[in-house]
């Protein structure tokens, strides 16, 4: 969508298609995203910037991993969609 509103204002007409009857459901992405996408789209939809993760295996102890930076951007997925789709 990002894509097609850049496209749009160089002035080409633009169609961007929903798969679904409402924009953002059913939501099939957990809204972990790099922060690159972040600045690409300029969305207001951040809840919270990661420098860390713990991961939970079905087996085994949780692994800890600290990148000491900002790594990922976790994103209010159904905002996300509406703001993109305007």
């Amino acid at each position: 969508m990002s894509v097609a509103a850049d496209v749009a204002e160089k002035g080409y007409q633009t169609l961007v298609l929903e798969e679904h009857s409402a924009i953002g459901q059913p939501m099939h992405c957990a809204g972990l995203v790099s922060p690159r996408v972040i600045d690409i789209t300029r969305t207001d939809s951040v809840i919270s910037l990661a420098k860390s993760a713990r991961i939970h295996p079905p087996t085994g102890e949780p692994l800890f991993l600290d990148a000491g930076e900002v790594r990922a951007a976790i994103i209010d997925r159904k905002k996300f969609d509406r703001e993109m789709a305007q």
